[in-house]
């Protein structure tokens, strides 16, 4: 998740429309809040030596990521965060507690997602009101 966080953040960085670079900036802080939710309680549990343990995403792609529109990220989102807590949801050596962040963090990012796509279906298209030229 901190290597997807890095593209988001050269992503937002490079971006031209103001409205997805909002909703990445959005993204990128919640998940820094979740990363680190998730390490405190791992360290108050004493887990670092399950860390060895979690899955790792096999696949990796060397491309670069760049998106041009809310639809790319919010796919790059899942394949990335949602996936990462769902794979992170099958380790059988975390437990209940922190499952039950994890599942509660999982829930937050697929609304955060749903709510970038739902800004992407309503965006006002400024050329139909000429009052906005």
């Amino acid at each position: 998740m901190r290597k997807a966080r890095k593209v988001l953040e050269d992503i937002a960085g490079s971006c031209d429309n103001k409205s997805l670079m909002k909703c990445i900036h959005l993204f990128i802080s919640e998940s820094v809040q979740f990363e680190n939710e998730i390490s405190a309680q791992m360290n108050s549990f004493n887990c670092m030596q399950f860390h060895k343990h979690i899955p790792q995403n096999v696949k990796k792609s060397n491309k670069t990521f760049m998106p041009d529109n809310i639809e790319h990220v919010c796919s790059y989102l899942e394949e990335n965060y949602i996936n990462s807590h769902r794979r992170l949801l099958k380790d059988k050596y975390l437990n209940n507690s922190l499952k039950s962040l994890i599942n509660n963090q999982l829930r937050s990012f697929l609304s955060s997602i749903t709510q970038m796509r739902l800004l992407n279906e309503v965006e006002p298209d400024i050329s139909v009101h000429p009052a906005l030229h």
